[in-house]
């Protein structure tokens, strides 16, 4: 055994057992007891990635995970069983899995009993069955070991909202009040009878930069409404304060007299804002404008919350691996030089290596979508086996990155099904679902051959330009009738029909490509590559014009296209779902 001297916290090669490991607490609890020295068991509903805690291969020996229902007695029974069995008893539990629902806020006459049962459900029950089966697990390691066992302590993961409420949120800060100051104050004077030393004790982080909280704070006024015009230290926690904390309060030679306490970790919060500016002075309205307060109604407005909005925002990253092909089709020309070629190589043997890595340093290499043309999956096979090993979707992108009215309907058939035999061949078996048109030349006979072949979704047009939609049809019957100025007017002043998005769960949308819009302005090869016969090639853009570009775009979708609203001209959700 390590000598617990050697540390402040005294915890090295105890057996820390810790719920919801894979949340933003959670996970940040993971990595400090590991990093003094214990041993950890992971619980969660959610299967963990031990990599992403781990910063060497000792830590890893040291950490056991399992998935289980937290609202299951058996679940968290069994979990206790497994853990004891890979490191022994446990002697410090951290119950930390809690969740939330931060997309609406509505008053307590207004909650669904639904979401009631499944916030203190989880919360509360879970949080219950949790202490009362590491307690049991204590009991049976004490009495087959003939003793206590020592540093036997409990952590809650209690909240702010517990002690000062939350508006719109009835039924997380009254779960989190009980568990605080009711379960932690009772259980207090229980677990002494069980073990002599042992404590429970609670952290009530005020916000902390987690998922949790979703896009809660992202609006400045908010952020200091909530957070910074109430905290003295005037920032939101990161979850490694809460872990140091949970740490602290674990641990017997830190704080083997503290019982039964709640310990804030909110940055010395004072209370909570219950009334806004405009609440009080009306939309629009400064407050210091000799404005009579008083004067105005003082009826409760029939909802305390704000309008129920939910961010529809998703990023679609992908990457076109064009390579050489991207000169021999839409790119050829005469005049191609072998330095033009030689570009094509550049993006396998050095463009490939430095996306994977970029991708994998954000952790999102299993997150987006490679373009294949089957030109480069032959030509390439080292690049395209590290692209499937990084665990991205592939999907088709031509054979020679031809276009498909440069060809007859029988080439783009066979074109279409060699490529999808490649890929198929290459994923194990596995066949690819979605399709990009090279140079987005796309026609109908193309998404035709695409709805034959079983393709979920295609990514050449753009009829929206931020929301995918179903493409039944291209066009009902013909393309768009061109004016033949040579006959009369009246001839040619033809409407073009439009066809009609079909319903979601319909049989017609069930058979239907779902389009996800691509545009010129959101890819990086036009403005930045250069191909020297062709009349649209510029290649001499500074990348911060590219990213001003496509952040200016990020940023009006966000502000005015990313909410999912009740009320008219909210979205184009009956024609674009």
């Amino acid at each position: 055994m390590t000598d617990r001297a050697q540390s402040f916290l005294g915890l090295e090669d105890l057996h820390v057992f810790i719920t919801g490991a894979r949340g933003g607490i959670g996970s940040a609890a993971v990595k400090e007891f590991l990093g003094l020295g214990c041993c950890v068991t992971g619980f969660d509903r959610r299967s963990i990635d031990v990599s992403e805690l781990c910063s060497t291969t000792a830590q890893e020996s040291r950490l056991f995970t399992t998935q289980g229902d937290l609202t299951s007695e058996s679940s968290v029974a069994e979990a206790f069983k497994s853990a004891t069995s890979k490191f022994g008893p446990v002697h410090i539990l951290v119950a930390n899995a809690g969740i939330t629902d931060e997309t609406a806020h509505p008053p307590i006459w207004e909650i669904d009993t639904a979401l009631w049962d499944k916030v203190n459900g989880n919360n509360v029950r879970g949080t219950f069955l949790t202490v009362k089966h590491f307690l049991q697990s204590v009991k049976q390691s004490q009495e087959a070991q003939g003793g206590e066992l020592d540093n036997v302590a409990i952590v809650i993961t209690g909240s702010e909202t517990g002690k000062f409420g939350q508006e719109g949120h009835a039924e997380y800060a009254s779960g989190k009040a009980g568990l605080q100051y009711g379960l932690v104050r009772t259980v207090k004077n229980e677990i002494v009878r069980l073990n002599s030393k042992a404590r429970i004790n609670a952290v009530a982080p005020g916000w902390v930069n987690t998922a949790l909280i979703g896009d809660r704070l992202d609006d400045p006024k908010e952020m200091w409404a909530e957070c910074q015009a109430t905290v003295a230290l005037k920032k939101i926690a990161q979850p490694e304060d809460v872990a140091r904390a949970m740490a602290f309060l674990a641990s017997h030679r830190a704080a083997g007299h503290i019982s039964g306490e709640c310990i804030s970790v909110d940055g010395g919060m004072e209370g909570r804002v219950i009334w806004r500016e405009d609440q009080i002075l009306g939309p629009g309205a400064k407050a210091g404008n000799n404005i009579d307060v008083s004067a105005r109604p003082t009826a409760i407005p029939a909802s305390l919350s704000a309008p129920k909005r939910k961010r529809r925002l998703r990023i679609c990253l992908s990457v076109d691996f064009d390579a050489i092909s991207g000169y021999l089709g839409t790119g050829h020309d005469p005049s191609n030089t072998l330095a033009d070629y030689s570009a094509g190589i550049f993006s396998a043997n050095v463009g490939v290596g430095r996306l994977l890595r970029l991708f994998k340093k954000h952790g999102i290499s299993d997150k987006l979508t490679w373009f294949i043309p089957g030109h480069s999956l032959e030509t390439f096979p080292t690049q395209a086996q590290e692209i499937l090993e990084s665990g991205a979707e592939l999907g088709l992108h031509g054979y020679s990155h031809e276009g498909a009215y440069a060809m007859t309907v029988e080439q783009e058939k066979d074109v279409l099904e060699k490529c999808l035999e490649l890929v198929t061949k290459s994923r194990g078996g596995k066949r690819p679902v979605g399709y990009r048109a090279p140079l987005y030349q796309i026609r109908e006979t193309t998404v035709r051959l695409l709805q034959d072949h079983d393709f979920l979704y295609d990514s050449s047009m753009n009829a929206h330009d931020s929301l995918p939609y179903f493409l039944p049809k291209p066009f009902p019957e013909k393309p768009p009738h061109v004016p033949d100025y040579k006959k009369d007017a009246s001839s040619w002043m033809i409407p073009t029909p439009i066809p009609e998005q079909p319903v979601p769960g319909s049989a017609e949308a069930d058979k239907a490509l779902v389009e996800i819009p691509g545009s010129w302005y959101t890819e990086d090869m036009t403005p930045l590559g250069f191909y020297p016969y062709t009349s649209s090639t510029q290649g001499y853009v500074s990348v911060d014009v590219v990213e001003k570009m496509w952040l200016d775009r990020f940023n009006w979708l966000w502000e005015n296209e990313s909410w999912l609203d009740e009320g008219p001209g909210k979205d184009y959700g009956s024609v674009y779902p």
